[in-house]
């Protein structure tokens, strides 16, 4: 049991590292996540936002693929946290790794 709390406990705090390394979404911004750690939700995806980002002006919302308008949308395969798309941040199709 312990070894399952241990894994599930990194994957959550490598997610959270690899969301600080980004950079700020815009005012009022909604995070887009098309892939989280295991046992996230809805709630999860808000809180985590808000929290790793310290504004209560977010919104967090789990998709299954970034919408077509989303100014900031996050992929996660541990222990990579990729941001997928961000106009203002980044340039061409490239995503941008944040490690």
């Amino acid at each position: 049991m312990m070894i399952w709390v241990e894994s599930l406990t990194e994957e959550n705090r490598s997610f959270v590292a690899g969301l600080r390394q980004l950079p700020q979404p815009e005012p009022q911004a909604t995070v887009y996540f098309q892939s989280v750690p295991r046992y996230f939700d809805e709630i999860g995806a808000k809180s985590v936002a808000q929290v790793v980002f310290r504004r209560t002006d977010l919104d967090g919302k789990i998709v299954p693929s970034c919408p077509p308008s989303a100014r900031y949308c996050v992929e996660f395969h541990n222990p990579e946290v990729t941001l997928l798309g961000n106009s203002d941040i980044k340039k061409g199709n490239r995503p941008v790794p944040a490690n």
